[in-house]
């Protein structure tokens, strides 16, 4: 057993959660730059210097800082993961039904306006993900 190392399986939960948030966040280091710099008129995107796109390179920075920092603290990764999930599923149902709700208007989209089938599996698909959430907050307080 000579240089093999050995954890416990609480090292090796922290070392594989680890390894699964950083994976995670590596690929939402860029969409969180993209995001960011487009509502706030910055130059984006990964084919641009640095120097180029600031603010865009800065908060990829600060994004994996945050996820390398939460890798050493006491907070669980993969419980950090799952509620981030949780927390998108939540505010995801608002977000669906103002887009059906613009997507639908005239005023809005002018000629593109979404109509027939599409938006009937779009309303289903909205009402879907309130139900769910719905479900899982029940369940919670249960």
């Amino acid at each position: 057993m000579h240089g093999t190392v050995v954890f416990s399986d609480a090292q090796s939960s922290f070392v594989k959660g680890c390894g699964i948030a950083r994976r995670a966040a590596f690929l939402e280091r860029p969409r969180t730059g993209h995001e960011r710099g487009e509502a706030l008129g910055w130059p984006v995107g990964l084919a641009r210097q640095p120097l180029q796109a600031k603010g865009f390179y800065a908060t990829i920075v600060i994004a994996t800082l945050s996820g390398t920092i939460i890798c050493f603290s006491p907070l669980d990764p993969i419980k950090a993961l799952f509620w981030s999930a949780v927390t998108n599923g939540v505010v995801a149902v608002p977000v669906m039904v103002m887009l059906m709700l613009m997507t639908s208007s005239k005023s809005v989209m002018g000629e593109f306006v979404v109509t027939g089938m599409l938006r009937w599996v779009g309303w289903i698909a909205t009402l879907a993900m309130g139900a769910a959430a719905a479900g899982m907050g029940a369940a919670a307080m249960l």
